[in-house]
């Protein structure tokens, strides 16, 4: 749950975020809310982009993210599988509430940064954070890079839901659906067990939006525009957003209201 942080007005100083983009600074201070009392948390592409930039999808989280190593400010690293991010200095910038919950990230590997002094000033061998840390760049859900140690693979329900994408596109553009070959529905299949397995999307929520996409998008904006799994993943913080139904007033059963008051006053029915 993203917590509430104060902008320290050195982060307006700091040499190292003055060299990065507008939108990488905006990043650093998202992080901060998304950040433990120790300045960790777990790096998930996807949700990282849904709760800082919603309204933006076509921005790059990975390019962002290195620019952010670059300026040794940030740490990408694996802890059995999984992956976390980390702020050197975070304890510089801010000042936690004595009662916030105890970290439970698991702090980098030996050999990565783990005090949270050293690299705020952003002077430091950053080149060691780099190198040593994970590149969220091959992981990020706008790459077209798959990680080295991958390789092809998909899961059972992977392919199924690669073929229900091919369905219900059928419904609109069959010419496009008999260009699609076997090679491109595995390749489909992959990549949308990366979305299951390192953007960590709940594989009904991705079934769900598949069909508003196609079948439910009053706007229709969607159905061109969504045409393989590569778009789904890049679009989907964005189409997660739009499909979810809007919450209305309850109906109220006027009828029903009255009797109630009536009774209330006494009347007999």
């Amino acid at each position: 749950m993203p917590r509430t942080r104060l902008i320290n007005p050195e982060f307006f100083l700091h040499e190292g975020l003055g060299k990065c983009s507008p939108h990488a600074r905006l990043l650093f201070i998202s992080l901060w809310t998304q950040a433990d009392r120790e300045g960790r948390l777990r790096w998930i592409p996807l949700r990282i982009h849904g709760q800082t930039f919603p309204h933006e999808p076509e921005l790059f989280i990975d390019a962002l993210a290195e620019e952010l190593q670059q300026a040794g400010v940030f740490v990408c690293y694996q802890v059995e599988g999984r992956l976390y991010g980390f702020l050197p200095g975070f304890k510089r910038w801010q000042s936690p509430h004595r009662n916030e919950t105890q970290s439970r990230v698991p702090p980098p590997p030996d050999g990565q940064p783990k005090d949270n002094q050293r690299t705020a000033e952003g002077g430091p061998d950053t080149s060691l954070l780099v190198s040593q840390s994970l590149s969220p760049q091959s992981l990020s859900p706008n790459t077209s890079s798959p990680p080295s140690d991958e390789g092809g693979r998909y899961s059972e329900e992977s392919m199924v839901l690669a073929e229900f994408l091919l369905e219900v596109i059928t419904t609109h553009s069959p010419q496009y659906v008999r260009k699609v070959t076997k090679r491109q529905l595995r390749s489909w299949a992959v990549t949308i067990d990366r979305l299951i397995r390192l953007d960590e999307a709940d594989p009904e929520e991705v079934r769900r939006v598949i069909k508003w996409a196609h079948l439910d998008d009053p706007s229709g904006f969607w159905q061109p525009n969504l045409l393989s799994a590569n778009s789904l993943r890049k679009q989907f913080p964005r189409l997660l957003l739009q499909s979810k139904p809007k919450k209305g007033k309850p109906e109220v059963d006027l009828d029903a209201a009255a009797v109630a008051a009536a009774l209330d006053l006494g009347a007999r029915l």
